[in-house]
């Protein structure tokens, strides 16, 4: 029997189950990172090699009309040649595409860090001949909470407040979230649902984020903050609606580790731009989440590599640069092999 014959790869649906070693993963910046704070159900695609998980790599569908699998940062447990874990990542893409064509996901998203391509430069030749291909530059940012208010300025030019991220369901029992209170009035918060929903999409015709991908929509996004949890940050001028944050907020644990959030988005309409409406809503989710802490609260937020003015307004008000990378895509069809 030959060392290829001891090699097994496949999809399993709970690949945290299949880690020998928790403590062999390395925390990562990255939204989409593999580690003990992923779903108990993630699945993903394991290499195991004479019976011992070698390689693993995680993956989520996307809460969007995109009809995305989105991978995680690839874990390799064993210690291998750089030939060996290109050939378990070779598989391991290959296993993912064959699983996504299964399930008819319309493309794959993988994000490589700056920091992982520099330890393993092989994995962009690897993505290449799996016909991925790069199509955009992602900066990650970190500050605190208290450093951000610093830097922020107090003066008010719209009001803030917090609003619901779920569409108002059909019914007269229908609640909604507290940062709204609870109503029976169902046709007034299906307004106001609509009314956030036309202002993100006239926010997003005119982004400069992430250029060369699918824009997202207004419907894509506020699902997919809703399943991530977030707050969502309103910013109302007389003409109504002119700019929206959404933030994910994770309270400190009990283990020690302090409260931490992460910018989703930043947005305002072209016409209520440079007037520091950004600024206020930025200085809003600080205060939030800064008030009753007695402890630094961190905060992230990523940015498209080329959008200049959104990673100015980081770097302005004390973030410091986190990480790069790159957002690598395959596109599922039946033309592709």
């Amino acid at each position: 029997m030959t060392m290829a014959d001891l090699v097994v790869c496949r999809a399993v649906n709970n690949v945290l189950h299949h880690l020998t070693t928790l403590g062999m993963i390395s925390p990562e910046p990255s939204p989409f990172c593999l580690d003990a704070e992923n779903k108990a159900d993630l699945s993903g695609v394991i290499v195991r090699v004479a019976d011992v998980t070698a390689a693993v790599i995680g993956f989520h569908q996307d809460p969007d009309s995109t009809q995305s699998l989105v991978l995680s940062e690839p874990v390799f447990m064993a210690d291998a040649s750089s030939e060996a874990l290109a050939v378990w990542f070779r598989q391991i893409l290959s296993a993912v595409v064959d699983h996504a064509k299964q399930y008819e996901f319309a493309q794959i998203r993988f994000l490589d860090w700056e920091s992982q391509c520099n330890a393993m430069p092989w994995i962009a030749r690897e993505l290449e001949v799996a016909q991925f291909s790069a199509r955009a530059s992602v900066v990650g940012w970190k500050t605190t909470a208290a450093e951000c208010l610093l830097k922020a300025s107090h003066i008010a030019t719209v009001r803030l407040s917090t609003a619901d991220l779920d569409a108002p369901s059909e019914g007269p029992h229908a609640e909604l979230s507290p940062a709204v209170g609870l109503t029976t009035d169902q046709s007034r918060n299906q307004q106001r649902y609509q009314e956030i929903a036309c202002a993100l999409d006239r926010i997003l015709e005119n982004t400069d984020d992430l250029t060369g991908l699918i824009a997202p929509n207004a419907n894509d996004l506020m699902q997919k903050w809703s399943s991530e949890e977030c707050t969502l940050i309103v910013a109302e001028a007389e003409t109504g609606v002119v700019g929206l944050c959404a933030f994910a907020f994770k309270p400190s644990r009990d283990d020690g580790d302090p409260a931490s959030g992460q910018i989703e988005y930043v947005g305002v309409c072209k016409e209520m731009q440079r007037q520091g409406i950004a600024t206020q809503m930025l200085a809003y989710l600080c205060r939030g989440v800064s008030r009753g802490s007695d402890r630094a609260v961190e905060i992230t937020a990523f940015a498209d590599g080329t959008n200049l003015p959104a990673n100015s307004f980081y770097r302005r008000f004390g973030f410091e640069p986190l990480c790069r990378g790159k957002l690598w895509y395959r596109g599922l069809d039946s033309a592709t092999p």
